[in-house]
């Protein structure tokens, strides 16, 4: 199974960002299960990011990323 969180640290740091812009990613407990999978397809749907693939691996998905969470008032390192 391809991880969310290719390009960020942690599961957990992606659920939370999930969480935060409204998307449901389950249980916040660190592992890339289908529930993160299905916010993060959704995040990337919602968002117009083709293919809506659940994987934070592309230059689309992570800049809208730190674009929405930068918006919501969070301070997003860039890395």
């Amino acid at each position: 199974m391809e991880q969310v969180a290719t390009k960020i640290s942690h599961a957990f740091e992606v659920q939370d960002a999930l969480f935060a812009l409204g998307f449901k990613p389950g249980r916040q407990d660190g592992a890339d299960g289908p529930a993160t999978q299905t916010a993060a397809r959704a995040f990337q749907s919602v968002n117009g990011i083709a293919p809506a693939n659940g994987v934070f691996d592309d230059v689309a998905t992570m800049s809208t990323f730190r674009y929405q969470l930068t918006n919501a008032g969070f301070d997003v390192p860039l890395v």
